[in-house]
């Protein structure tokens, strides 16, 4: 009897597996004829970057990190790009690297024309053959270490050139493209203006700049400048200068006596050089004075003055032509042309 039920339930357990196995083959064929699909990991580019470091005015890096990549799909190009506004694309400003170098790790871009003071946006991007995948912003602004520019002393060589000195300091290990003076009858001059260049600079220097074709008694105003990127220059504050021109008028008159009277005139500015001789010409024969007739000389004088002198022996009824002169380094200057009768 035992052997009975044993049999039984050893028949029961074997049906019982045999049918427990079609089961599960028969859930597998279904899911697979229903859409049970091969489970395919696709690999997707992921980039990171950094901040940027300046190793000079002009000169600034930052690195990023290709953390993974699909290489199943054509990489054409990966690197960063930045703008002044939020969100940068390869439609901005970018570096380049050509795709087929692309691996998991670090590279380093340089990036170009950043102005001192400027705040930036930069991502760094991924681009295959269907899009392109950027990294999460970052935001950046460069101020430049203080650079001492000054324009200095300035020589006056001639009437139309002047000597003007110039000195930069705090170089340090930056790179300066360019420097100089800028000139201008504005009151802060640019390059766009009038300058002067002397290239490259890679430390501290004093140096001068002659400038010529200048015109006299004119106000011109002068810059020390130095060129950081291709489109950014620093600047000194301004300094001005004027070529002095000897410049004389004639003044009134009055009479002293029945046959005298006094004449008076003045030197307003001097000129490069002392004036060598001044006072009066007169006539009384001819309504243009000058240096070839009468003269009332008063001498040499190197200083601005108001000067007079009383003629003698004066005509009454005649009329008297006077003006002042003065002369430099061999010209001679007039005040304009009065008369007098007595």
């Amino acid at each position: 009897m035992n052997n009975y039920w044993f049999n039984v339930h050893k028949k029961f357990c074997v049906e019982l597996i045999i049918r427990a196995v079609w089961l599960l083959l028969l859930l597998c064929i279904g899911f697979n004829n229903s859409g049970c699909k091969k489970l395919d990991i696709k690999r997707i580019n992921k980039i990171t970057t950094g901040k940027p470091e300046s190793n000079s005015l002009n000169q600034i890096t930052v690195k990023a990190e290709i953390i993974d990549f699909n290489n199943e799909q054509e990489i054409i190009s990966f690197g960063h790009c930045w703008s002044t506004s939020s969100n940068p694309t390869i439609e901005n400003a970018c570096t380049s690297v050509n795709g087929s170098e692309i691996m998991q790790g670090t590279f380093t871009s340089q990036l170009a024309n950043i102005k001192p003071g400027q705040k930036y946006y930069l991502r760094a991007y991924i681009r295959n053959n269907e899009s392109v995948t950027y990294s999460k912003e970052v935001d950046f602004t460069f101020d430049i270490p203080t650079l001492s520019l000054k324009a200095d002393s300035i020589s006056i060589l001639s009437y139309s050139s002047v000597k003007v000195n110039g000195s930069i300091e705090n170089i340090g290990s930056y790179h300066v493209l360019n420097f100089g003076h800028v000139w201008s009858t504005n009151t802060n001059p640019t390059i766009n203006d009038f300058y002067s260049g002397n290239d490259e600079l890679t430390s501290d220097t004093s140096f001068y700049t002659t400038i010529s074709n200048l015109n006299k008694s004119t106000y011109y105003y002068l810059r020390t400048f130095v060129q950081i990127t291709s489109s950014s220059y620093l600047y000194s504050d301004a300094i001005s200068f004027i070529i002095p021109e000897l410049e004389i008028t004639t003044d009134s008159s009055s009479v002293t006596a029945s046959t005298s009277i006094k004449l008076m005139g003045s030197i307003t500015s001097l000129g490069i050089d002392s004036v060598s001789d001044y006072g009066f010409c007169w006539s009384y024969t001819s309504s243009n004075p000058n240096y070839n007739g009468n003269l009332i000389s008063l001498g040499s004088i190197n200083k601005v003055v108001q000067f007079n002198s009383t003629m003698q022996n004066i005509q009454q009824g005649v009329t008297y032509y006077y003006r002042a002169y003065a002369i430099e380094d061999g010209v001679i200057k007039y005040g304009t042309i009065k008369n007098f009768i007595l």
